[in-house]
């Protein structure tokens, strides 16, 4: 007998004779993701996973010299300089490019883009190491949020994560009213159209700006 296990459909335990027909059905009866063969609960739900960037693929590159990371959005590659993959560039070198962006409506908390130039210096870097007097006989615990951790070596990547960092963007949407610690946050917001700011085109334009603002932050 032919294998009929490519023209089943699995949730109604059905076989269709031909592959189409199968399509046909997935199309008038289910929530169907014909890229990535899958069910969805809901209509809604298949909208926001077309939006998402499942199907895009590693097309910007990350600009730092001798890098050949691709990442899939702007924030995903904020997200990539933030995370202290490059030693020599801190998170907070990126928030401080950021910031001297001239966006409108203004987008930073610290109202550091009016008359500030490109060689404004970013907030100084607080590094914390942890010891072994962190053990209070459970786990190491951090000192700031007394969250436990069970090696040190965890507990010292919290203590120089963004965890503990204030907030320094804000959504300029009065409705929304959201702030972000890092800029990856912020523009991954944007990008999510949920207060439909700006198309992907105006985020990619912004992005290019802050690339270009680190590139020169670093050479000087």
């Amino acid at each position: 007998s032919s294998d009929t296990s490519t023209r089943t459909c699995a949730p109604c335990n059905m076989v269709f004779a031909t592959i189409m027909l199968l399509e046909t059905h997935r199309r008038q009866n289910h929530h169907w993701c014909f890229i990535c063969s899958r069910d969805f609960k809901s209509q809604g739900a298949l909208r926001a996973h077309s939006r998402s960037l499942a199907h895009v693929n590693r097309h910007i590159p990350c600009r730092v010299s001798g890098c050949e990371k691709h990442l899939k959005s702007p924030s995903g590659v904020a997200h990539h300089l933030e995370s202290n993959v490059h030693n020599h560039i801190h998170r907070n070198a990126v928030t401080a490019a950021a910031q001297t962006i001239d966006i409108i409506p203004a987008i930073s908390l610290k109202n550091r883009i009016a008359g500030d130039g490109i060689g404004t210096a970013p907030a100084t870097v607080t590094s914390y190491v942890a010891t072994a007097a962190a053990w209070n006989g459970k786990h190491f615990e951090c000192f700031l949020c007394h969250r436990g951790f069970k090696e040190l070596q965890s507990l010292n990547q919290h203590l120089n994560s963004a965890s503990h960092d204030g907030d320094e963007f804000k959504c300029p949407n009065a409705k929304c009213g959201r702030s972000f610690t890092l800029i990856s946050g912020f523009v991954q917001h944007l990008e999510s159209r949920s207060c439909k700011l700006a198309d992907i085109k105006r985020i990619q334009e912004h992005f290019n700006d802050l690339a270009a603002q680190v590139d020169r932050m670093l050479k000087l």
